[in-house]
């Protein structure tokens, strides 16, 4: 589920502010809250994983950690992500091509991984084979409520719940289930201890193939560890000032001549582990 180390893409309250779906293909945004639903009832009081601002705009896709300083620039056309953290005035570039490699290698590891603890003994260990296992290849039975517009993917230990909003714009459908994708893929390969990209993605083509985007998303599951964690998105289908202001700026600090560009690995090395620390 939907970014980096505190992101994922996990729709959840639906709200309209445009209806114009015309102008919703050209360019609109989505403000997304994250909820670990354990957390707050284990602490009573709400427990907000994070928030981002998605902003798609002439061909591309924005898509920012709100007050983190760090945004990702997601173009189809080239094929590639660009990483921008104004905090420490640092870049990279990531092509999807890398992206679809460093995937190919994790799946070999998970593969052995699964091997090795179906293998063991330990009820927890074989359990935990199997949801990796699961995650590798996911089998879900799907639900659909199609007045309602809701959607279930499940099975044992594992559980998708979401509501979408039925679009009458094919190239809309199509963009959003791309980008989608890839964010999915890419919040893997910066941080591997994440859920696999397999399952978000099935539940991404069983709403694309219904031409619907989510608005209400959930994820319940134990792979180990329990997870239940809840999103809820503000749809607005027109950009105001303040998301031109921003795309603006993010592209003026892309040709600052006191940005570092590195490499991808150097980027990590800085930004993703250093949230951690």
């Amino acid at each position: 589920m939907s970014h980096r180390s505190k992101r994922m893409a996990i729709p959840i309250a639906f709200y309209l502010f445009v209806a114009t779906q015309t102008c919703l293909a050209q360019e609109f945004r989505i403000y997304t809250k994250v909820f670990d639903e354990l957390a707050t009832k284990r602490n009573g009081k709400t427990a907000v994983v994070s928030r981002s601002l998605t902003i798609f705009h002439a061909g591309k896709v924005y898509d920012q950690l709100v007050n983190e300083g760090e945004v990702v620039i997601f173009e189809p056309s080239r094929r590639r992500f660009t990483l921008l953290n104004t905090h420490r005035n640092l870049a990279t570039t990531v092509h999807l091509d890398d992206v679809t490699r460093k995937l190919k290698e994790a799946y070999r590891l998970a593969e052995k991984s699964v091997e090795i603890e179906l293998r063991q003994r330990s009820k927890r260990a074989r359990h935990a084979g199997r949801m990796l296992e699961f995650q590798l290849r996911p089998d879900f039975r799907e639900a659909y409520n199609s007045r309602k517009q809701t959607l279930t993917l499940s099975r044992p230990s594992f559980t998708y719940r979401a509501t979408g909003y039925r679009l009458n714009s094919d190239r809309l459908a199509q963009s959003y289930r791309e980008y989608a994708d890839w964010i999915s893929r890419l919040n893997y390969v910066l941080d591997p201890t994440k859920v696999l990209p397999e399952p978000r993605l099935q539940l991404n083509q069983s709403l694309f193939q219904k031409n619907l985007i989510p608005v209400v998303v959930s994820l319940e599951a134990d792979i180990g560890f329990k997870v239940k964690l809840r999103a809820e998105h503000q749809i607005h289908w027109s950009l105001d000032q303040n998301d031109r202001n921003s795309i603006s700026n993010w592209e003026s600090e892309l040709k600052k001549s006191s940005l570092r560009f590195v490499s991808w690995k150097n980027y990590q090395r800085e930004v993703i582990m250093a949230k951690k620390n």
